[in-house]
């Protein structure tokens, strides 16, 4: 019995491991790629405002002296920072004047947390964490094509427990007897050993998808394509690994920074977000699931008494228009709703509200 769980976890462990260790390393990425949005938004802002800009009478800096030392732009200044007294013709009180320049231009504003889904305005912040993003959502896909990992985590648990229970001394404790063989009834129940290459074939599927994850949408233009055409399911990624609870590090309305990551509702005042948390939206019988994004897309349209939806292509305006359109013959049986689009896409909206 100890042969067979030896076999059996060697089998498997290292295929799940490289599997696991892939998804991790993408989720620290996109992580470690949030956290570092706000200072590289930041440090594109004071790149474009230069020292000249700011030379205002009654609040000289010396700018001139500034660009002959080679500062040019506030983030020039940013880097000399804590030593502006050691530069030509620069004192201590012209110093500090700049120091708080910089300080007040370094503040991050609300939508530097943001991620911006138009591949037009992307830094290179934005371009890696969507090819982080992307990367992620290929691995996951493949996972959730096969319940390969799924047994396969199932028969790795059960052979460890076999072997954790079949050592030499196990043999004289009863109960390690006891639990050994629940431990072979487990792994007989999963699959015979016969059975194993049905679950490690697609295993390894995954697995090459793992390895080869660091290396997908290298391409900018694959990259930029790809999103376009179904950016709706990336950004939904994004919402699943945005935080949703109290953190530290908010706003002043006490809205925590990581939840900016994707902006819309907590960039509006907080008047609107409460208006529309408070809207309860009536979907009972609609034939589409909506995506978090939707839901709140449809209840901003409700809550605001009409309004203009100006998402991008592909995450689904007609969802939310049909949406709103259910809830307003939901609550009024006698409600006629008039759309008015170009013929081409008339079997589009058709196609939509049949589900």
């Amino acid at each position: 019995m100890r042969e067979l769980a030896e076999r059996t976890r060697a089998t498997f462990s290292q295929r799940l491991q490289s599997i696991e260790t892939a998804e991790l390393a993408l989720l620290e990425r996109c992580n470690q790629l949030s956290a570092e949005r706000p200072n590289v938004r930041v440090a594109d802002r004071l790149r474009t405002i230069t020292l000249a800009s700011v030379d205002k009478p009654g609040q000289n800096i010396r700018s001139e002296s500034l660009l002959r030392a080679g500062l040019v732009t506030l983030l020039d200044a940013q880097k000399y920072f804590n030593v502006l007294e050691q530069l030509p013709d620069i004192g201590g009180v012209t110093a500090e004047r700049i120091r708080r320049i910089v300080a007040r231009a370094a503040q991050p504003l609300p939508e530097d947390y943001r991620f911006f889904s138009d591949p037009s305005v992307w830094n290179g912040n934005d371009q890696e964490f969507a090819r982080s993003i992307l990367r992620l959502h290929r691995l996951r896909v493949a996972k959730a094509k096969t319940d390969a990992v799924d047994l396969g985590r199932q028969i790795l648990t059960a052979a460890s427990k076999l072997e954790a229970n079949t050592s030499s001394f196990s043999l004289f404790s009863k109960a390690k007897r006891t639990a050994a063989a629940g431990a072979l009834d487990a792994l007989s129940a999963l699959a015979t050993v016969d059975h194993y290459q049905s679950i490690v074939s697609p295993l390894d599927d995954v697995v090459r998808v793992a390895e080869t994850s660091s290396r997908a949408f290298s391409n900018p233009n694959d990259l930029t394509n790809e999103w376009r055409a179904n950016s709706a399911s990336y950004l939904a990624l994004i919402e699943q690994l945005t935080p949703q609870g109290s953190a530290s590090g908010g706003n002043e309305e006490g809205v925590p920074a990581s939840r900016l990551a994707i902006g819309a509702p907590q960039l509006l005042p907080l008047a609107i977000q409460r208006a529309i948390e408070n809207f309860s939206l009536n979907i009972t019988g609609f034939k589409r699931d909506l995506r978090r994004y939707q839901h709140f897309g449809a209840r901003f349209i409700l809550a605001s008494g009409g309004a203009i939806l100006g998402d991008e292509m592909g995450l689904g305006k007609t969802m939310q228009a049909l949406a709103v359109a259910h809830h307003l013959s939901q609550e009024k049986k006698s409600a006629r709703i008039l759309v008015i689009a170009p013929v081409s896409i008339l079997e589009n909206w058709k196609r939509e509200a049949q589900g």
